[in-house]
């Protein structure tokens, strides 16, 4: 992801921040487990992504200065994030109401302060991302499938969907 000031990734299972230019590279995490995904806030002070450690996927924050990540999801299942609302909320995606994932994922948000995630009115999202006023939702139901599929030459250009978040 990239901020006004910073790039941040992954690599070799860990969380990386450097400047815009690629100058200054550091880990910013360095636990046993794999951690992928990062994304800015959108002030640019925390970044979210997910973790596994303990044998199970679940979402994080830390600061952007590092130091302990704290755990913001608790369920048994993957949680993987997402993103962030503009409002400040982390999102995520989760199957935690599905049994047993007889439907997709749905998107969540967390509070980076504590509290119960809250679940997103987009009834089946894959990847997605609100608009500066979170006042509309654009998002795609499914993951392309089989990217590496052999002698395949059909597309794999999925809908890309917008929701009115007032009216739905």
């Amino acid at each position: 992801d990239i901020s006004e000031t910073h790039i941040v990734f992954d690599y070799a299972g860990d969380i990386w921040i450097c400047n815009l230019d690629g100058t200054e590279p550091r880990r910013m995490t360095t636990f046993q487990g794999m951690e992928t995904g990062p994304f800015f806030s959108p002030d640019g002070h925390h970044i979210c992504f997910t973790a596994e450690y303990d044998g199970n996927r679940d979402v994080y924050v830390t600061s952007l200065e590092g130091g302990n990540p704290q755990r913001l999801t608790w369920h048994p299942g993957t949680d993987q994030a997402k993103g962030w609302t503009p409002e400040g909320k982390v999102l995520f995606a989760s199957g935690r109401t599905n049994v047993p994932m007889a439907r997709p994922e749905e998107f969540w948000t967390v509070d980076p302060a504590g509290g119960f995630p809250e679940k997103l009115i987009v009834p089946r999202v894959a990847n997605g991302q609100f608009n500066a006023d979170a006042s509309r939702f654009a998002y795609q139901m499914n993951l392309p499938w089989e990217s590496e599929f052999r002698h395949y030459r059909g597309g794999q250009n999925n809908p890309i969907w917008i929701m009115d978040m007032a009216t739905h």
